[in-house]
């Protein structure tokens, strides 16, 4: 009983230590081509990830039309 006494209290103990850290929210923003070039700039965290999606372009056509 005194061991398991002695480990509560270490845990209690380790638990006060120990710092509470929250994990960053991570977030991602997604945009077409126009909405990012129409887009006015905004404070960004370093957590944020801006993901643009092209517009077709003419080269991806299909050749001889």
């Amino acid at each position: 009983m005194s061991l398991e006494r002695e480990l509560e209290g270490l845990k209690r103990k380790i638990n006060r230590i120990t710092p509470k850290v929250n994990p960053p929210e991570l977030k991602m923003n997604i945009f077409s081509e126009d909405e990012w070039n129409n887009k006015k700039p905004t404070k960004q965290s370093p957590w944020e990830l801006n993901l643009v999606i092209e517009d077709k372009k003419d080269y991806f056509t299909k050749q001889g039309e």
